[in-house]
């Protein structure tokens, strides 16, 4: 697969695209709000636990049904793991 990476007057997002051309992953910084939006492919009934690791980084996220690609969750931008992307598209 392959990132891409769009910013626009409103924000920034960031696409992790499969081969055959489906969004596995989205994440989606809006200014106005300053909120960071979380999408991921896949079907749950019920909210869900991710864990998230970079490096020696890493963070939970609550993921529930919902969003484009079934799974949405808006994450606390100021966990160190998400502040590189809220510092970049600030």
């Amino acid at each position: 697969g392959e990132w891409l990476v769009e910013e626009n007057a409103g924000g920034a997002s960031a696409r992790f695209r499969e081969q055959g051309g489906a969004d596995a992953l989205v994440l989606v910084c809006d200014r106005a709000n300053r909120a960071l939006t979380l999408s991921r492919a896949g079907t749950t009934a019920q909210p869900q636990r991710f864990r998230i690791a970079i490096g020696m980084k890493k963070a939970d996220v609550m993921m529930a049904p919902g969003g484009a690609l079934g799974l949405t969750a808006t994450v606390d931008g100021t966990q160190p793991i998400f502040a590189a992307l809220s510092v970049a598209s600030s």
